[in-house]
């Protein structure tokens, strides 16, 4: 809205820049003849092409960068968490969070990792998961007592990378660096023995091993198993 009135005002004065110079070298009051009157609209003819270049560019600008939000829009993936029965700990867990992708085209490449304290942030590692397609889900069934979870992914293209973020029961999407992506990435890599797969192994081997001891799994379950696996 500013930059619309700023041209505005820039147009007013360049057309009675025009006006003024006319009238300055050509004043010999009102004329009665059509050829002068041509001659005023040539001469002001060439700051109204200037006024319509300006408004034209503008216009252009503006139908450029909507195009370019649209296209953005059309290839984000949009998360969100919910909360349901397990599928694949059973038994174990009373509930379980699941990522789901909203939008038509998928997120690519999701990392994951959580803190059970928002102060201190002591995140546990990223967990290195699949993409997700159009209304897929995948189950999130190692976090337990999140305060704070993060999952970084990228677009189809994967020219564009975001962070969604999830605390308090409220979800937030923002855009990232490549870079930033690629750290987390990195550091996903680092701790490949326990992406998704390998950690619903080592977990389901673990409530194995307590009950086996006639333990509560959830128990230990912060100090045996995530501080030993993703912490």
């Amino acid at each position: 809205m500013k930059t619309l009135i700023l041209i505005v005002i820039f147009s007013i004065i360049v057309f009675s820049l025009g006006l003024v110079l006319y009238f300055t070298h050509f004043n010999g009051g009102y004329s009665k003849e059509t050829n002068d009157w041509a001659d005023f609209a040539t001469f002001n003819g060439y700051f109204l092409s200037i006024i319509n270049l300006i408004v034209l560019g503008y216009i252009s600008y503006l139908t450029f960068q909507a195009s370019l939000t649209f296209n953005r829009l059309q290839i984000r993936p949009l998360l969100f968490l919910s909360v349901d029965k397990p599928e694949q700990i059973k038994g174990a867990f009373k509930d379980t969070w699941y990522a789901s992708n909203g939008a038509k085209n998928a997120a690519i490449n999701l990392v994951v990792r959580y803190t059970t304290n928002r102060n201190s942030e002591p995140y546990t590692k990223w967990v290195s998961c699949v993409s997700l397609a159009e209304n897929h889900r995948l189950e999130l069934f190692w976090i337990h007592w999140a305060d704070k979870i993060e999952i970084s992914f990228s677009d189809l293209t994967s020219e564009r990378f975001y962070l969604f973020e999830f605390m308090d029961y409220t979800g937030q999407t923002t855009e990232i660096s490549r870079e930033r992506y690629s750290s987390f990435l990195q550091q996903a890599a680092d701790n490949r023995d326990n992406n998704i797969t390998n950690l619903r192994d080592k977990l389901e081997q673990y409530i194995a091993n307590e009950r086996q001891k006639g333990i509560d799994p959830m128990t230990n379950y912060t100090d045996n198993f995530i501080k030993k696996h993703i912490q």
